[in-house]
């Protein structure tokens, strides 16, 4: 009896390898700019798993997932245009379910546990330009009242 899954193990150990190499890169890429000193805002890419020994500012973005799906929908490129609503929603979930799986595996801090972050916030009904001054409003006294306790 042969088992076929259609695709061969050699072509799954070779997407781990690449995925693998990618990390690594994206560290090595973090390490580079927290080694110089330098600030800068990371998106994802498990920041806070790499740069454990960083003053890092944690933010966790969510929204309800109809806000996120109608805010997807509206960025669509061009050849996308024939997702449907249902369909977004699916690839959000697909996409949340990679983090979580990337989270655990980088670090013991679950992805979206308000916990293990320094603020939360809900982009639901909310303009994102003006969340983002906000933001960055709220991250200089985060700076300015941590870097006093240190």
């Amino acid at each position: 009896m042969t088992l076929n899954c259609g695709c061969s193990l050699d072509g799954l150990v070779a997407v781990q390898n690449l995925q693998t190499e990618i990390i690594a890169e994206e560290r090595r890429v973090l390490e580079g700019i927290a080694a110089r000193g330098r600030d800068c805002v990371v998106v994802g890419r498990n920041a806070d798993a790499f740069l454990t020994q960083e003053q890092l500012l944690r933010v966790f973005v969510c929204a309800t997932m109809a806000s996120r799906v109608q805010r997807c929908m509206k960025h669509l490129r061009e050849d996308e245009k024939n997702i449907t609503p249902q369909k977004m929603e699916r690839k959000i979930r697909k996409v949340d379910k990679n983090r979580v799986r990337t989270a655990e595996f980088f670090s013991e801090s679950g992805w979206g546990i308000p916990e293990n972050y320094n603020i939360v916030v809900n982009t639901t009904g909310w303009d994102i330009d003006e969340l983002s001054t906000v933001l960055a409003e709220f991250s200089k006294k985060w700076f300015d009242k941590t870097e006093k306790k240190i």
